[in-house]
């Protein structure tokens, strides 16, 4: 029997939310006390061997405090798809398989995906 294909999430979580006006990036901000990166994160661990994690320049020791060492934290890009694309050339070389999720859409759920 062959192994199972491995599978990876990357959390794009770098933009600032200038247009929300708040003081640090969006995936930073609580929602009943939880931040939206850790949402994320909760709900893509349980379903995905690997996560890589894109935060904005300055702000990436406030993410690896959030998610320890169960996630790997990079500095993202300027725009998303250069974030994303950052994410992934850090990804295993097994990975076959990657799941792209915004930070921002705070409404997820592991029977979501």
């Amino acid at each position: 029997m062959s192994p199972s294909p491995k599978s990876a999430a990357i959390i794009a979580g770098a933009g600032m939310g200038h247009r929300l006006g708040a003081d640090l990036p969006k995936a930073l901000i609580q929602l009943d006390g939880i931040s939206l990166v850790e949402r994320a994160f909760t709900a893509l661990s349980p379903v995905v061997d690997e996560i890589v994690i894109t935060a904005p320049s300055g702000f990436e020791s406030q993410f690896r405090a959030i998610v320890g060492e169960s996630a790997k934290v990079i500095t993202g890009g300027v725009l998303r798809s250069d974030s994303v694309n950052l994410a992934i050339k850090s990804l295993s070389p097994s990975v076959e398989y990657v799941l792209v999720h915004d930070a921002a859409r705070r409404c997820s759920s592991t029977c979501h995906l």
